[in-house]
């Protein structure tokens, strides 16, 4: 309507450091099932942020059930170091080991081939189904909330330091590799 307002505020709690923002264990699973913790996890992170963090968000009466698909990579996997300075949280310190050094590395970058596992999917959607009870709707769904940020991936390949000198010293092999994978993310 192009009238002012209150700007919207989006909320993202998915990368957020849980053991500092729920030190009464509100988001503690209880379950031991894989598929059942999966399903607990987004329901009481849901249940969470709607109580300590609301934000501007609607929260539909639905519980999305995943397709189960399995993803050959795009032929690099990452090669760290970890670093864990709180046993109790998620978020650790990754120390990346460079992958990519010349153009001919460049070609270790493949296009994805994704395959969807429907009888896994059918299965996860009755479980869901049953455990909610009808509770909450559930509905098979796509990936959900996909960003692309293939610069993020191209500096895990990189490294963080040899990919900051690399845009600098060798512009033409970050976009080479940039390129590449910007290729197979459209492929994927």
């Amino acid at each position: 309507g192009l009238r002012p307002g209150k700007p919207m505020v989006l909320v993202y709690m998915s990368e957020s450091p849980m053991s500092e923002m729920d030190p009464d264990g509100e988001t503690n699973l209880q379950t031991t099932d894989s598929f059942c913790r999966q399903v607990e996890g987004e329901l009481r992170l849901r249940l969470f942020q709607w109580k300590h963090a609301r934000g501007d968000m609607v929260m539909e009466p639905v519980f999305h059930c995943p397709y189960v698909f399995h993803d050959s990579g795009y032929g690099l996997t990452t090669q760290e170091d970890t670093v864990v300075s709180d046993a109790a949280n998620a978020i650790v310190g990754h120390r990346y080991y460079t992958q990519i050094r010349n153009e001919k590395d460049v070609e270790k970058i493949q296009s994805p081939t994704i395959v969807c596992d429907w009888d896994l999917t059918e299965q996860n959607y009755r479980s869901a189904c049953d455990l909610l009870g009808g509770v909450l709707r559930v509905e098979k769904r796509g990936m959900m909330g996909y960003e692309l940020c293939p610069v993020d991936e191209l500096f895990v390949w990189l490294g963080i330091e040899e990919g900051m000198a690399c845009l600098v010293e060798r512009p033409e092999l970050f976009h080479l590799a940039m390129e590449r994978l910007t290729v197979a993310h459209l492929h994927r």
